[in-house]
């Protein structure tokens, strides 16, 4: 099994010997898109989004266990808040242009979701609505145009 990337010079933590990494760029799969740099990552899911916080080493089975934030999407939200991210742990393993990736909440042991993903590829998002888009939708003038006193009226 080949990983997909080399960060040749040393470690993520320092000097040393080359180390491992994911691929940096898009990866994509049903549900999720994934950005991988060479610092970290972006995440993003149907109804949440995330962050890998740190350089995406793997080991030379290609196996990888990162920390990052989860962050859910749409339902309640409080009025002038924001929601709130979890700590959130990615683990996985790449093959080539593959890659399986759980995401788990510690605090909780939710596992957010696995997801199987390929180099190169956007995501295949479906993305939920906040609840405040809906309402700001519900406070916008109706393009239907209302009939006046003299026009007749189609019922």
């Amino acid at each position: 099994m080949s990983t997909a990337g080399t960060c040749n010079g040393g470690s993520a933590s320092g000097p040393g010997p080359s180390r491992a990494l994911v691929r940096a760029g898009q990866w994509g799969g049903d549900h999720v898109s994934l950005v991988v740099r060479t610092a970290g990552g972006t995440i993003e899911y149907d109804c949440a989004r995330g962050t890998i916080d740190e350089p995406p080493v793997v080991d030379a089975a290609g196996a990888f266990d990162l920390a990052g934030t989860h962050v859910r999407e749409g339902g309640p939200e409080r009025e002038g808040g924001t929601q709130a991210g979890a700590i959130a742990r990615f683990r996985g393993r790449v093959a080539g242009d593959r890659m399986e990736l759980t995401v788990t909440i510690p605090r909780t042991g939710e596992v957010v979701g696995t997801f199987e993903l390929r180099f190169g590829r956007p995501g295949v998002l479906r993305k939920c609505l906040a609840l405040s888009s809906l309402r700001q939708r519900k406070q916008k003038p109706h393009d239907a145009q209302t009939p006046s006193a003299g026009s007749p009226s189609h019922a």
